[in-house]
């Protein structure tokens, strides 16, 4: 419900919502897929998740290499930031990789 209520996911496709829905239900989650399946799409919404719906939160997004962070996985991030209506709605203070809500509740790349 996060995705469509508060990042205002107009689609998902059923790969999505069984990503999703594990994620809630399993401490790990593996996805095998191919290209183009909403993988990022995905991973640039749940830091904004996690952070809102937990307290302490701390997250720290990593990839296997520099520009998959920076280009791909913040940019998802700052766009469903935006999307759902910016520090108004979330809170904290975005900024470039990087977004601070307090203390106990923040998010790096």
């Amino acid at each position: 419900m996060f995705y469509k209520n508060i990042l205002k996911a107009e689609q998902m496709w059923e790969g999505e919502k069984k990503i999703l829905s594990a994620i809630v239900k399993h401490k790990k989650v593996a996805v095998a897929s191919g290209n183009s399946c909403g993988k990022d799409w995905i991973a640039g919404g749940l830091p904004l998740w996690w952070l809102t719906a937990y307290y302490p939160a701390k997250c720290v997004i990593t990839a296997p290499t520099e520009r998959q962070v920076k280009s791909i996985i913040w940019m998802e991030l700052e766009r469903h930031f935006q999307k759902a209506g910016g520090e108004k709605v979330l809170g904290g203070r975005l900024k470039t990789q990087e977004w601070f809500i307090e203390e106990d509740r923040f998010c790096v790349a």
